[in-house]
């Protein structure tokens, strides 16, 4: 874990990918328009590949030689194989139950939402945004980062739905065996699931949810992947669906 220091007390944490950020091109404008916008300190949390871990200290490095930050910033950065050696122990069997094949710890990055909660970060993170890199911020994060407040004592995350019917082909079968059924349909009154590209993670109320521990058991998986006959390809986004 590699980590860069800042004078902030109250701070927003933010997960963002930066594997293979040069070849993407994404994670440059990202964070001038987080940044360039943000009223409150903020704490970035990147994994990233090896290769990658230069280029986003030198995108950071430019913006802020270009003193567009409005707030101060710190970043941590954290590894693929080290965060996926991590992770795997606590969402390998989910792994291998959406995607119907050996967990291996690289790809368990990719169910990060469902495990970072296990003191994988500072025990300092309460509350964590979870994004794409392929984001463009208009306004203050500080304004998504203030959702938090209107969660109730049961909510431990926040999601959006999915806008488009990304996944009505994987549910085919189920289609084909249940007409009329609105699972795979686009909105409004379609089933779409949700997208995970933006998420809201409390870890405390993860941490302490039985109903959130229950729905992650792998038996609990399995009786709804065999109903739906699913099998997924897109890490943790199968499992919001």
């Amino acid at each position: 874990m590699h980590q860069r220091p800042s004078t902030s007390k109250s701070k927003v944490n933010i997960q963002s990918s930066g594997v293979k950020a040069k070849q993407k091109g994404l994670a440059k404008p990202n964070k001038r328009s987080i940044l360039s916008k943000a009223s409150i300190n903020l704490h970035f949390f990147f994994v990233v590949d090896k290769p990658s871990e230069e280029f986003i200290i030198e995108c950071l490095q430019q913006i802020t030689d270009e003193g567009i930050a409005r707030s101060h910033f710190q970043f941590t950065i954290l590894l693929v194989e080290n965060l996926g050696r991590q992770l795997l122990p606590h969402v390998g069997d989910l792994q291998a139950q959406l995607q119907g094949s050996h967990p291996y710890y690289r790809d368990a990055i990719f169910f990060m939402s469902l495990g970072i909660h296990h003191e994988i970060l500072p025990d300092d993170v309460k509350r964590l945004i979870m994004m794409d890199t392929d984001l463009k911020f208009m306004t203050d994060i500080k304004q998504l980062f203030d959702l938090f407040d209107d969660f109730s004592d049961e909510n431990v995350l926040g999601i959006a739905h999915e806008q488009q019917p990304v996944y009505r082909h994987l549910f085919s079968l189920f289609r084909s065996q249940n007409k009329g059924t609105k699972v795979g349909d686009p909105p409004p009154d379609g089933l779409t699931g949700f997208n995970s590209g933006v998420m809201l993670l409390d870890f405390d109320k993860m941490r302490g949810s039985e109903a959130y521990r229950e729905i992650l058991r792998v038996d609990f998986i399995q009786k709804y992947s065999e109903k739906y006959h699913f099998k997924g390809h897109l890490g943790d986004q199968d499992f919001f669906r």
